[in-house]
């Protein structure tokens, strides 16, 4: 075997960005006219997972496999990258409550491109993508990172890339990614009052009905139908005033500061489960409260 040019992170051109496509189902994974993309992130990626799905051709007196015929694909892309301010959109589309523009009722085109080492440019699209799950860590030792699970109508990859006609692609984000300080001292209040944490994460689940009819290989419409969300508090145990409010799973209003003054994680019906600590003495830390929790409603300002 010989020796090749290799692709690596160097190749990257054009950084991760969408456009939104609106939120009917005749602009679904329609990329619009002249479109004006954002780009979303530092050091951004999208993955792909597509996943076709076949019927396989046996016959009797064989063995083997005759063929395959594919009959439908179901096609999901990963969005992951370190959080920026300008990224306040972005978490909204996926946490938000579905409720017209600007929200998970909307679908988005997404696209990166990278270049061969001869110099010429690939392009990866995601046509009607729309949000299906989402997750946003926060700790005291890195960058926030924003993960969201998509799923999409249609995967093209080819030199040409989308058509802009009078539009534009984004510009890459700069600045520094987030990280737990932008948030300022006491970024997490519970019932309005301040409660110290080590770690914080939440996630969200956007349920989908799909419109997978016969005669289409992929899904023509995707509606979201439900969503929930759930999430960890890793809390300065300092009284019994969660716990017991765990064991009565009483709801509250909870919020969380992202980025002091730019982006507010307002959290409703939010409930804690209840936890058990650990005051051994072989336990040199000090006493933390590991508690899980749901919410009703996400709202990013």
């Amino acid at each position: 075997m010989g020796a090749q040019q290799l692709i690596t992170h160097r190749n990257t051109n054009k950084k991760v960005q969408s456009v939104d496509e609106g939120i009917t189902a005749a602009t679904y994974a329609v990329t619009p006219t002249n479109p004006a993309f954002a780009c979303h992130g530092q050091d951004a990626v999208l993955i792909k997972s597509p996943n076709p799905i076949v019927a396989e051709k046996r016959i009797g007196g064989s063995v083997a496999r005759q063929s395959i015929t594919k009959t439908r694909e179901v096609n999901r892309v990963t969005y992951r990258g370190k959080l920026m301010t300008a990224d306040e959109a972005l978490l909204a589309w996926c946490a938000n409550t579905a409720a017209g523009d600007g929200t998970c009722d909307d679908s988005r085109t997404f696209f990166y491109s990278w270049d061969t080492d001869g110099g010429t440019e690939t392009f990866e699209q995601f046509l009607g993508c729309k949000p299906e799950s989402w997750s946003l860590s926060i700790d005291g030792s890195g960058f926030i990172i924003l993960q969201i699970e998509m799923s999409c109508k249609t995967i093209t990859i080819d030199t040409s890339g989308p058509t802009i006609g009078a539009g534009s692609y984004g510009t890459p984000l700069t600045g520094t990614p987030l990280a737990h300080i932008d948030s300022g001292a006491a970024p997490f209040t519970y019932n309005s009052g301040a409660l110290e944490v080590r770690n914080f994460s939440i996630s969200g689940v956007n349920t989908m009905g799909p419109q997978d009819s016969l005669g289409s290989i992929s899904d023509l419409y995707r509606k979201v139908t439900q969503q929930s969300y759930s999430g960890t508090a890793v809390i300065f145990k300092s009284d019994d005033t969660e716990d017991t409010d765990a064991r009565a799973r009483t709801e509250r209003t909870a919020v969380y500061v992202i980025d002091t003054g730019q982006i507010t994680m307002t959290m409703t019906r939010f409930s804690f489960m209840p936890s058990g600590e650990d005051l051994s003495g072989d336990n040199a830390d000090v006493t933390m409260e590991n508690k899980n929790f749901e919410c009703d409603v996400v709202a990013i300002t």
